[in-house]
């Protein structure tokens, strides 16, 4: 019975002493996982801190502190005799800056917008990833032209909710003269990608307008002026805090024109007299072969 009892208290300890080996092996083990994982975030903090620290520091300046173009007030057009022929007046577009538009957040911002626009959303949805692709991420992008003083008020209120729209002040164009000197004076739009890779080292970006026919076209150099730069800083939201530096732009030149507003009047009014008089057939060439949009050019 004694010799039962020495073997019991032996399998006894030799298992107690199994199981706290196996204890401190597990130990040992939470205590290595534990020194890596620290050597690891150590390692990961000095990448960040010492080797890309400089890199991280810039994007983190991009990101608080950005350069926006002013545009310059683009010049106006008289007649000889000093009469206004064209001018501009002030316009809102509401844009999108998609560097301050997350995009997880995106498809909401985007629902709403349709709603205060009544802009279909993959027209929006369509702008915004054109831009995204593009890399030009801080550059806004047009999402709706020509918007109403309520409207532009409203997105302004509701900005918190609406996370890298923001609303711009522009230039409209406006031609007194109406279609009297359309085929002279021309129009502005805003500029193309083939016009944008022409013009870009040129000072132009994505969001100008640029003159496409007439003394619009010809003149545009002249009638552009100089866009001026203004550094901000600026909020998580993209929305401008203060200015840091800023240069003003130079207004485009005005423009002269040799025309006479009341004489190219009257000479419309006698051409659509005597087009009424005699009737398309025998308006034109000789041989009244001349298609409708050419005699529309001529008038």
């Amino acid at each position: 019975m004694f010799f039962n009892q020495m073997k019991r208290w032996r399998v006894e300890r030799k298992e107690h002493q199994d199981e706290r080996t196996l204890l401190d092996s597990r130990v040992m083990l939470m205590r290595l996982i534990v020194f890596v994982a620290f050597l690891a975030l150590i390692a990961q903090l000095w990448r960040m801190q010492i080797v890309e620290g400089s890199q991280y520091q810039q994007r983190a300046e991009a990101n608080r502190l950005r350069v926006i173009t002013i545009l310059p007030g683009r010049g106006v057009i008289y007649d000889r005799e000093g009469r206004l022929l064209v001018s501009n007046e002030p316009a809102f577009t509401v844009a999108a800056v998609v560097a301050d538009l997350p995009e997880d957040a995106q498809r909401q911002v985007i629902r709403k917008l349709e709603g205060l626009l009544k802009v279909p959303a993959p027209d929006l949805e369509r702008s915004i990833q054109e831009r995204r692709d593009s890399g030009q991420i801080f550059t806004p992008v047009a999402l709706k032209t020509g918007l109403d003083r309520e409207t532009a008020f409203v997105l302004e209120e509701h900005h918190w909710e609406l996370p890298g729209i923001t609303v711009l002040t522009e230039s409209r164009r406006v031609y007194i003269t109406e279609g009297d000197l359309a085929h002279i004076l021309g129009y502005v739009g805003r500029i193309s990608p083939e016009e944008y890779a022409a013009l870009r080292n040129r000072g132009y970006d994505l969001n100008d307008k640029v003159g496409k026919m007439g003394v619009e076209f010809s003149y545009e150099e002249k009638l552009r002026g100089k866009p001026g730069r203004e550094q901000v800083e600026v909020d998580v939201t993209g929305r401008k805090r203060r200015a840091l530096v800023s240069v003003p732009p130079t207004p485009g030149s005005d423009l002269v024109l040799s025309i006479d507003l009341d004489l190219q009047k009257e000479m419309v009014r006698l051409l659509q007299q005597g087009r009424d008089r005699h009737g398309p057939k025998e308006w034109g060439d000789p041989g009244h072969g001349v298609p409708a949009s050419i005699r529309q050019q001529r008038v």
